[in-house]
Parts: C-alpha cells; sequence; structure tokens
C-alpha cells in the first residue's frame, strides 16, 4: 500500500485505500492511519523550548499538550513558511527541519496504525501540494519529506505528488461517480493556509489510445496562497478584540492573553459552524470576561475574504476554453462554514442541488493515496488509469529586448498538458549583451498570477524566479554571441532547463536551484 499525505497548516492525514479496483483505482475501503482519539488528524506542529535549562522538542499531539508551553513556542501554519526562520528562547529554528520532522512523525504514526491493523509497513508516500505552490516549493517539499526516515531507518519516498483539490477531485470521482459518461467537477477548497481550485474529468472509457490512454484529466488550478482558515482566524480575531476593547473602555488584552484567544479563535469559528452564537472564554488578568459573538458577526467581519474566492471559482466556471463541471465539491475543514455553501448558491444559482460536501478531512489524503498506487503502477511497468496532470504556471526565461527592457519569454504555458512523456518547449536563443562575456545567466521565472491569459510579459511583479542557468562559453565571445535554450517539464510538473552555447556546443548545462537561506544554496 502506498500512503496518501495530507501535509496541512493545521493538521495532517495520512490515509491507505485497501481494496481498490486494480484497473481503475475505483473504490476500495479508507483508512484513516491517526489513532481514533485525534478525530481531525495529527497536528502539524512543532514546539522547541529552552526555559528549564534544556532543549525540548515536541513533534505533533505532544507539540499541543499541556507540556507545550509556552503556547507562543508553537510552530503553527509551516506549510506557509518554506525556507523561514524563527527564534525560540534564543535559538533559530529552521522551519524546513521543523516539517521534516513533522512529516516524519506522520509516516511513523501512519506505520505504526499499518503494523498494527494489517501487518505490514511502506516508506512509500504520495503527497500532496497547494495550487499555489510554485515549482521550486513543490521540489522543495518533496526533498524535506525524503530527509524522514522510518523508525527502521528506512528513508521516505516520496512517489508521487499531486495537488491538493486534484487530489480531494480523484477520491471523489472514485467513490461517487456511478456512471460510465464522462464527469467532470470542480472542487472548492477552503483549508487551513490557502484556497484552491481545481477542474477535474473523469473518463470512465478512457480517452486516447495505448500507452498514452487516460481516464482522468486535471484540465486546471488556481487558488489563492493568503485566503485560507488562517485569514478567517485573523478575522473573528480582530471582531473579538474590537468587543474586547469596547468592554474594558478602552483597556486591552495583555500580549500573553492575545497570544491564548488567538489559539482559541479556530475553535470559536468551528462552534459558530454549529451554532447561531457562542461565548469564547477570555480572561483579563485572571477574570472571566463576558463575550460573547455571533455567526452573523463573524459573517459579516469575513465577507471581504469569501468574496475572493468566489471570484476566483466564477473566473474558472465561466472561462470559456474549460469543462463545465456537473457538481461543486466542497473539501477543506474551512469550506464546512455554513457561509461558504450560501455564498456558492447565492452566486452560482446554476448549481443548486449540485453542490456537494465531500469528507473534509479526508478528500486530499484519499486522493493522494489513489493517484500513488496508480505511480506505484507506472514505475512497477504496469498500466494503471492515467491522470494527466497540468502545469499551473507560464514559465518562461528573462531576456532582454531591441530596447533594453527586460520581459519574460515563455517556454511552457499553463495548463500544459503533462502526460507520462515529459514535454518539451522549442528551443530559444538569446544572445551575450557585452563584448567579450564569457558566460551568460539565463534566470528562469514562473508566473504568480492565478489566471494567466492576458499576463504582461514586461511586469515582472507578475513573476518570481525559481531558478538560474549558467552557461560558459569556453572564452571571451563576441556580443551577440547565440545560446540556446529549452526548458523541460516531466509528468509531475517537475522543470529541468537544457541549454548550450553556439561557439561551445560541448558545453551541456541544466538548471541550478534558487533556495533559501543561503546555507542550503
Amino acid at each position: 500500500m502506498v500512503i496518501g499525505l495530507d501535509f496541512g497548516n493545521y493538521n495532517s492525514v495520512p490515509y491507505v485505500i485497501q481494496g481498490m479496483d486494480d484497473t481503475t483505482k475505483l473504490g476500495g475501503e479508507p483508512h484513516r492511519l491517526v489513532p481514533p482519539e485525534y478525530p481531525y488528524g495529527i497536528p502539524s506542529v512543532y514546539f522547541y523550548t529552552n526555559q528549564h535549562g534544556k532543549d525540548e522538542t515536541y513533534v505533533g499531539y505532544e507539540a499541543v499538550s499541556m507540556r507545550a508551553t509556552p503556547v507562543e513556542n508553537r510552530l503553527r501554519y509551516l506549510k506557509r513558511q518554506l525556507n523561514g526562520v524563527k527564534t525560540l528562547d534564543g535559538k533559530d529554528i529552521e522551519i524546513n527541519d521543523a516539517i521534516t520532522e513533522v512529516i516524519q512523525f506522520c509516516v511513523r504514526e501512519a506505520n505504526t496504525q499499518l503494523l498494527n491493523n494489517f501487518g505490514e509497513t511502506t516508506n512509500q508516500i504520495a503527497l500532496s501540494y497547494p495550487v499555489s505552490y510554485g515549482v521550486d516549493d513543490r521540489r522543495q517539499l518533496v526533498e524535506l519529506a525524503k530527509r524522514a526516515t522510518l523508525e527502521d531507518g528506512r528513508q521516505v519516498e516520496v512517489i508521487g505528488t499531486i495537488a491538493e483539490p486534484a487530489a480531494a477531485a480523484l477520491d471523489y470521482l472514485a467513490v461517487q461517480n456511478k456512471t460510465d459518461k464522462d464527469t467532470t467537477v470542480l472542487v472548492y477548497d477552503l483549508g487551513g493556509g490557502t484556497f484552491d481550485l481545481s477542474l477535474v474529468s473523469a473518463y470512465p472509457n478512457g480517452k486516447g489510445f495505448g500507452k498514452d490512454k487516460f481516464y482522468y484529466e486535471i484540465i486546471t488550478n488556481d487558488g489563492l496562497e493568503r485566503v485560507g482558515g488562517v485569514e478567517f482566524d485573523n478575522a473573528l480575531f480582530e471582531l473579538l478584540k474590537q468587543k474586547i476593547s469596547e468592554l474594558l473602555k478602552g483597556d486591552s488584552l495583555t500580549a500573553k492573553e492575545e497570544e491564548k484567544l488567538k489559539a482559541e479563535c479556530e475553535q470559536v469559528k468551528i462552534e459558530l459552524s454549529h451554532f447561531e452564537s457562542t461565548s469564547p472564554m477570555v480572561t483579563h488578568y485572571g477574570e472571566t470576561l463576558d463575550i460573547s459573538v455571533t455567526r452573523e458577526e463573524f459573517e459579516a467581519a469575513a465577507e471581504h475574504l469569501l468574496l475572493k474566492t468566489i471570484d476566483r471559482t466564477k473566473a474558472m466556471l465561466n472561462h470559456p476554453q474549460y469543462n463545465k463541471p456537473e457538481y461543486i465539491v466542497l473539501t477543506g475543514g474551512a469550506s464546512q462554514m455554513p457561509m461558504v455553501e450560501a455564498a456558492l448558491k447565492k452566486y452560482f444559482p446554476e448549481y443548486a442541488g449540485k453542490i456537494r460536501k465531500h469528507k473534509p478531512t479526508m478528500a486530499i489524503a484519499c486522493g493522494a493515496a489513489r493517484f500513488g498506487a496508480e505511480e506505484k503502477d507506472l514505475i512497477n511497468g504496469k498500466d494503471g488509469p492515467t491522470v494527466v496532470q497540468v502545469l499551473d504556471f507560464d514559465i518562461g526565461i528573462r531576456l532582454l529586448d531591441s530596447e533594453g527592457k527586460y520581459f519574460i519569454d515563455t517556454y511552457l504555458k499553463k495548463n500544459a498538458k503533462l502526460t507520462r512523456k515529459s514535454i518539451n518547449s522549442s528551443w530559444r536563443t538569446s544572445t551575450t549583451r557585452y563584448e567579450g562575456q564569457q558566460a551568460s545567466r539565463l534566470t528562469v521565472y514562473q508566473s504568480i498570477v492565478g489566471n494567466t491569459d492576458n499576463i504582461d510579459n514586461y511586469n515582472l511583479d507578475n513573476y518570481r524566479e525559481i531558478m538560474e542557468v549558467i552557461v560558459d562559453h569556453g572564452k571571451p565571445v563576441p556580443q551577440g554571441t547565440k545560446t540556446q535554450a529549452r526548458i523541460v517539464a516531466d509528468k509531475n510538473g517537475s522543470i529541468t532547463v537544457e541549454a548550450f552555447s553556439k561557439k561551445n556546443p560541448a558545453v551541456h548545462v541544466t538548471a541550478v536551484y534558487n533556495t533559501k537561506p543561503k546555507s542550503e544554496q
């Protein structure tokens, strides 16, 4: 079996699927590899302190236990902080190391459950990632996962990666699609840290021929990097702060009291999904404050965030080149807020009765497990129900035009289909800028805007640098000497750049990734 891992900002969930159809990967029984006393999964939390004179580190369940104090030393939202550094009790904690520790804890816990229930273990995982993750983020998350080990010393092997909403769509189609007709669904995934969209089609009879035949097609992905449960919690926090300030007549909570209130906002948000109002436990200098908040007040405070997700959904549904979905599928913990479904019904009345909730805490992990099982078959030379993924970004190289202005020459377009074969751009030509130049620097960029149909290639704010290539011409060359380059994307969206000098064809180089911090370059 292959573990599907949904590494979340709040909680992480590992699953395996037992008894899937060997050919289609349909059906089967999902097994959550987390003890039953943890219904929301494994806390994606890393804790460090040195307040007792020695280093203390906790991960997962223990990182949110009573012993993990002070609360402000609990590192959360790790997925949003790749390459970051946090100073705790005078020690710099590398977020990347914390991510590896949490993933390692999840995989080891999953194997404990596998051993207890099935008498076997595995080091193979399929990893989901947010749509907003760029090429470099995705590559780095995989590398951090591969640093993890099982208790017997085996390295974790990542055999496949898939966008989070696409994984949820795969699981929905595998479980709910009881028809031989082609079916398209739009997954609206409002998770703890990001908002993701994915349009996915299932073809029960397959498309294409022979080894190029596929049964699932991820048509497009989109999302918002800084709109998730965290932002909704912050909106609730600001609302409560305002209420407290009015109650205290201008006085305010202490820094520690605010930290405690922030930590409770997620639970208050969950309560407001079930009740019209709630009274959070707020103390000020030891006294309990009489504070209540209504669902209506919270929804008004967070409406601007919800409308951002509606705008992105509208753009995808109205795009003339995309298949029209039959259903809108809600997944992700924050998508269970009543205002989400209400807004979708309001703005998309044509989908009345066609908005489905699908396993908010497990769909992504289950879809990743199905995808991983297929990848394992392909690695072993078997044919599986191939999932055609897409490139989520425009990929190009920064060049100078005839007027000396920088622009991005797009080599691969967003939504290019990633099949079993790599896709290659055409060879493009750039030239040296100076007389006597011995090397050429090719800087590779990816787009960061959601819809790249009308992107301005001269506005570098629409792009971010992901890697660079240095081509050595072998000796100083005249101005205008040509360099040839192309970009290659494999079926998982990993990017390679190939380049050579026209003056020295024997010099062939591939991309060097730019990663931060510099100690890891």
